[in-house]
C-alpha cells in the first residue's frame, strides 16, 4: 500500500516537472520569438521605404536633390516622425523645375557628351532611350528607379545638375540663341564638337558670359573651325555612306546624295564646317542615329583601319 502511495506521489511530482519545464520552455519561446519580431521590426526601420514604387531614402534623395521632384508629404519628415519602415503612402510628383532638370540630362546624354559618363548613357539607351527618342517627365515617372541609375552613373552629368550654373545653360539651350552665321542653335553647336570635334574659332566660354552678363543672343560673327579629328570622322562618314553600303545606313546615305554627296564627292572635313546642319542631318539619318559618332576610339580605330 506505501509503495502505491509512493509510486503515485512519484508520478505526481514527474508530471508537475514536466508541466513546470513545457512551460518554462513555452515562456522562453514566446519571449524569444517576441524579441526576433522586434529585431526585426528594428531592421526594417534602418531600411524605410518610400512611395507605391518601395525606394529607398537614398533613391528619395536623387529624384528630390536632382530631378527637382516634390512629394506629398514631404518624405524626411515623415521618416523623422514616424517609425516606419512602410511609407509607400508618400505621392512623388514633378516640380515645375523637373521639365528643365529632364531636358538638360537629354542634352548631357545625346548632344554634348562627355566620355567619363559613358556608363549612364549606356543604360539609358538600355532603357530605350536614344537621341531620336529622349526622357520626357512621363518617361521619368514611370521609370523612377532607371531615371535614378542614369545619374548615378554619370558623374559629369550628375555634377552640373549640383550647380546653380546649370540654369545657365539651361537657357541657353532653350532660348533662341543662334551661332555662326548658318544659325546654329547651342544643341547643335557642341553636337558638332561632341561628334565631330568641329570647335568655335572664338572662346565658347567667352560666349556663354556675353549671354549671362549683356543678354547677347545673335552670335553670328562666330566661325567653325575643323581638327585633326573632324578629318578622320569625316573619312568614317564617307567610308560608312558610301563603301560599306550597309543596308541599315540607307537614309543616310540616301540623305547624303540629296546633297550633292557621292563616292566621288566625298564628306570632307571643309564640307563639314560649311554644311554643318546638313552634316548633322546626314548623321541623325544613319544607322540608330549614327551612334557610332558617340565613340571617338571607334572613330579612330575605324579610320585606321580605313587608311591602312
Amino acid at each position: 500500500m506505501n509503495f502505491k502511495r509512493i509510486k503515485k506521489k512519484q508520478v505526481i511530482i514527474g508530471i508537475t516537472v514536466i508541466m513546470i519545464l513545457v512551460c518554462g520552455i513555452g515562456t522562453g519561446l514566446h519571449f524569444y520569438n517576441e524579441y526576433q519580431e522586434e529585431k526585426a521590426l528594428e531592421e526594417a526601420r534602418r531600411h524605410p521605404y518610400f512611395t507605391k514604387d518601395h525606394l529607398t531614402i537614398s533613391e528619395m534623395h536623387t529624384l528630390r536633390l536632382f530631378y527637382l521632384m516634390d512629394t506629398d508629404p514631404y518624405y524626411v519628415d515623415e521618416a523623422l516622425e514616424k517609425e516606419g519602415p512602410d511609407f509607400s503612402y508618400i505621392e512623388i510628383s514633378p516640380s515645375e523645375n523637373t521639365e528643365k532638370i529632364v531636358a538638360l540630362v537629354n542634352y548631357y546624354l545625346f548632344d554634348q557628351f562627355y566620355s567619363a559618363d559613358i556608363k549612364g548613357k549606356e543604360y539609358a539607351e538600355k532603357c530605350g532611350l536614344s537621341y531620336g527618342n529622349r526622357m520626357t517627365v512621363d518617361w521619368l515617372m514611370n521609370h523612377l528607379k532607371d531615371s535614378i541609375q542614369i545619374l548615378e552613373k554619370s558623374p559629369v552629368l550628375k555634377g552640373i545638375l549640383e550647380l546653380d550654373e546649370k540654369w545657365i545653360r539651361y537657357e541657353l539651350i532653350s532660348e533662341d540663341v543662334r551661332y555662326t552665321s548658318y544659325y546654329l542653335s547651342r544643341v547643335e553647336l557642341l553636337s558638332l564638337s561632341s561628334w565631330f570635334s568641329i570647335e568655335t574659332v572664338q572662346d565658347l566660354l567667352d560666349l556663354d558670359i556675353q549671354f549671362e552678363q549683356e543678354g547677347r543672343k545673335d552670335f553670328a560673327d562666330v566661325t567653325l573651325k575643323a581638327t585633326e579629328y573632324t578629318e578622320k570622322a569625316a573619312a568614317v562618314m564617307n567610308w560608312l555612306l558610301f563603301e560599306e553600303a550597309a543596308p541599315e545606313n540607307v537614309a543616310g546615305t540616301e540623305k547624303a546624295e540629296e546633297y550633292g554627296l557621292s563616292k566621288e564627292n566625298p564628306v570632307t572635313a571643309e564640307w563639314m564646317i560649311t554644311h554643318p546642319k546638313e552634316t548633322i542631318e546626314i548623321k541623325n539619318a544613319m544607322e540608330n542615329y549614327g551612334e557610332i559618332f558617340y565613340y571617338r576610339d571607334k572613330i579612330v580605330e575605324m579610320y585606321d583601319d580605313i587608311a591602312a
